[in-house]
This record gives C-alpha cells, structure tokens and sequence, in this order.
C-alpha cells in the first residue's frame, strides 16, 4: 500500500499557511516597525542625576507622550562593545498614564554609572489596541548639556544588587 502525498496546493493547506504568516508578521514584525515609524514615547529628557554609592544611578526629568496607549512593560540596555546587557530597575512612579502630552518621571533607580547613561536605550511596550503591544526603542537626552556619542570603552561590571532586592 502507498502513502498518500499530500497536494500542496490544496486550498485548505495554503489558506492555513497565509493565516500563520500573517499572525507571525503580525507578533513578531508589526510592533516593532509601528513604534518606530509611530512611537509611543520620545527621548527621555533627564533633568536630576544622582549616583548612589551601590553603584546605581537615580535620575529623574521629563518626556513626551505622543499617543494615547497605557504602558506595559520597560527595559533599558546598554551597549558596550558590541555586547547588550540588560539593565535592573526600580521605579518609584511607574508610569501608568495613557494621555498623550508632556510627562515627568522620577525618580527612577538603574543598576548602571551614571557614566553609562548615554549609551543607555529605552524601550518600552505600550498597549495601544488589543491585537499586540506596540514596542518604543528612545533614549536618554540630558538637558544640561548636549547629547554624547554612545560610550565607548571597557565593558562595565554590573553592581550587585542592593540589599533586599528583589522584593518579597
């Protein structure tokens, strides 16, 4: 008896593999694409910089939020020769706003120097319809002087964390 080979062009097969092409493109390739070409957020203008003697840095400022969407999750992440690390932190007001305007934040506590700040990248995920979370990728802009070049030198220790983190 001889297997049967399945006709690939049979509508039902290539129906099913249109629909998962679209929902790939959809998860994986639109959110990124809308929040850069209609970012949620733009660059983070820090006003008030503090290192902390654990090796954290605490800093607070303003931004502006261009549409109306509620946050979702954050992540920062610094570049070093060509290695990206993730970045702990710890928000003392997070930023659950949805209305588009001028915002502050802050104070907000980032496991790096504040020498590192300007390599620094935002990015944050926003709920701004229901299909999938729109991904924004900023940076920090500091308002007392003039945006620096991405830092280039030897690759950071991260500090340990500071005593009872994570929290209970």
């Amino acid at each position: 008896m001889m297997a049967r080979v399945r006709d690939p062009s049979n509508p039902i097969t290539l129906k099913l593999s249109v629909i998962l092409g679209l929902m790939l493109f959809a998860y994986w390739i639109l959110p990124r694409v809308e929040g850069s070409v209609f970012p949620v957020v733009g660059p983070f203008t820090v006003v008030e910089v503090r290192s902390l003697n654990n090796g954290w840095t605490e800093l607070s400022g303003t931004f502006d939020k261009l549409r109306y969407c509620g946050q979702q999750a954050a992540m920062f992440i610094v570049e070093t020769d060509q290695k990206f690390v993730v970045v702990g932190h710890v928000f003392a007001d997070p930023l659950r706003t949805t209305e588009p305007g001028p915002k502050t934040f802050g104070p907000w506590q980032l496991q790096v120097p504040a020498s590192e700040l300007p390599a620094t990248k935002v990015v944050f995920d926003h709920q701004c319809h229901p299909f999938y979370r729109t991904r924004t990728e900023t940076h920090f802009v500091f308002a007392d002087r003039p945006v620096l070049p991405p830092y280039i030198g030897p690759p950071f220790q991260l500090a340990p964390l500071p005593e009872g983190w994570p929290p209970p």
